[in-house]
């Protein structure tokens, strides 16, 4: 079972990115439970994306400016149980600021299907899927269509709910 990287020097940075900070000490604070979901898979990992040197990125289309933009998310989580392999794209936001919608439907386009269900890729025995989630401090001023894709800072477990 992997554990949180640099969990002492996760923590020193977290007091500097406000609304991410309290994702990463609610994520610590689960995993201090030993009733802890993580534990149910194969194995898993997690890592902070730097928007400056990872070129991972959802396209959307961005109406202000009238182009594709690329939508590039705080974290990512990779889960494998078996043949099951899920890719948890999650990112902190406030919602007024951050153009969610948009961000949404550019990720629904390629990762869902007509059904809304998440696409299976296969590739070499293992199926994966990718998810998304934004996190905030109270998901219930989202608008219905789209709170599947949000949680607030007292419920982390619903990262294993979308998996």
């Amino acid at each position: 079972v992997a554990q949180l990287i640099l969990y002492t020097s996760i923590y020193e940075w977290t007091s500097f990115w406000g609304g991410t900070s309290k994702f990463i000490e609610n994520l610590m604070k689960y995993l201090d439970d030993a009733n802890n979901k993580f534990k149910d898979y194969d194995y898993w990992y997690f890592s902070k994306l730097d928007e400056n040197l990872d070129e991972v990125y959802i396209p959307y289309y961005n109406p202000d400016m009238n182009r594709i933009a690329k939508f590039k998310p705080d974290f990512i989580f990779w889960f494998k149980k078996g043949n099951n392999y899920n890719v948890l794209f999650v990112d902190p936001k406030g919602i007024k600021h951050s153009d969610y919608e948009h961000k949404v439907d550019g990720y629904q386009e390629i990762f869902k299907d007509s059904a809304s269900s998440n696409r299976v890729f296969e590739f070499e025995g293992l199926k994966t899927k990718v998810h998304l989630l934004l996190y905030t401090d109270d998901y219930k001023r989202i608008p219905q269509k789209y709170r599947p894709y949000w949680f607030d800072f007292n419920h982390i477990e619903k990262i294993f709910e979308v998996l």
